[in-house]
């Protein structure tokens, strides 16, 4: 008996190549994050996952060369609560920049029928003594969403 696949897989993918525009500029602190991909879905149904990775990188060119720490998170459909939040610092010793590559994979299930669903990654820097450091947002950037449905007697 031939193996029924009871999934269906939907694949959305955002990607920006390396020197598209308003790559290398400055990133926003928490008052004005700066918005680094977004996908939107039409239809999310009860029982839905949707499985996102993003991939982006950035470079800390603060003058005096110091630290910075570095605010990154996925947030649905604009609620400043995100979904996924994590805090890198990166350095940056005098006369080198040193750049960080972001990845960051979550797993949203849905719990009831949601239309328009939009995914964003934001990322923000944290102030140092009360000015912004200057870090710059880098591509190529991919941002993937990827929603598994379960299919009903194997007809979709």
């Amino acid at each position: 008996m031939p193996f029924k696949n009871n999934v269906e897989v939907k694949q959305f993918v955002f990607v920006t190549p390396e020197n598209s525009p308003g790559m290398g500029e400055k990133i926003g602190d928490s008052a004005d994050p700066t918005i680094v991909a977004k996908i939107t879905f039409d239809c999310l149904k009860l029982g839905d996952s949707i499985c996102l990775n993003s991939i982006f990188h950035v470079t800390n060119n603060t003058t005096p060369a110091s630290n910075v720490i570095i605010d990154h998170s996925i947030i649905k459909n604009n609620v400043p609560m995100p979904i996924y939040a994590a805090e890198t610092e990166i350095g940056r010793t005098t006369g080198t920049n040193i750049g960080q590559i972001f990845s960051q994979q979550y797993v949203d299930v849905i719990n009831n029928l949601e239309r328009n669903v939009t995914y964003q990654v934001v990322v923000s820097v944290q102030p140092i003594m009360g000015s912004t450091p200057d870090v710059s947002l880098l591509g190529p950037i991919t941002f993937t969403g990827t929603q598994l449905s379960e299919r009903k007697n194997g007809i979709r």
